[in-house]
């Protein structure tokens, strides 16, 4: 992987994604899962490439929410170094504390569904999974038996 120190913040999803597949805009819809994270943890998933980049070549496979927390799973040519791994597990303690959406002041919240929100993120969550639920569960009416 070439290095790409200092990612550009505003173009952060496609430089990942450039990473993960450099021909990705020649079919986009194979590598839209690779990086399904939220605006808030952008700065997050940024230094820990900036950081990543200064340690030992890698390249990324994916980059999600998972119970919560920032996964970010990566190919290295060698044994990934201990310092290599202790960043990226850093930036996954980091993650549960920082709002996926907002970037605020966040914390785990759930039941069933973890994910790190601020409170003003978390309301809004409810409230869309709520109308979410609220349209299955008309449609599921309307149906005839």
């Amino acid at each position: 992987m070439e290095a790409m120190v200092a990612v550009n913040r505003e173009r952060w999803r496609e430089e990942l994604l450039e990473c993960v597949d450099p021909e990705w805009k020649k079919n986009p819809e194979n590598v839209k899962w690779a990086i399904t994270v939220g605006e808030g943890w952008k700065k997050l998933v940024c230094d820990l490439v900036d950081k990543l980049d200064k340690i030992q070549p890698y390249t990324i496979l994916q980059v999600k929410e998972k119970f919560g927390t920032l996964r970010f799973y990566t190919h290295t040519p060698k044994k990934p170094s201990k310092k290599f791994i202790d960043t990226i597990e850093a930036a996954y303690k980091a993650s549960e504390k920082i709002c996926e959406d907002c970037g605020g002041k966040g914390k785990l919240r759930g039941d069933g569904w973890v994910r790190t929100l601020c409170i003003p993120c978390n309301k809004a969550f409810l409230k869309k999974r709520a109308e979410r639920f609220a349209k299955h569960t008309r449609k599921a009416k309307q149906k005839p038996d």
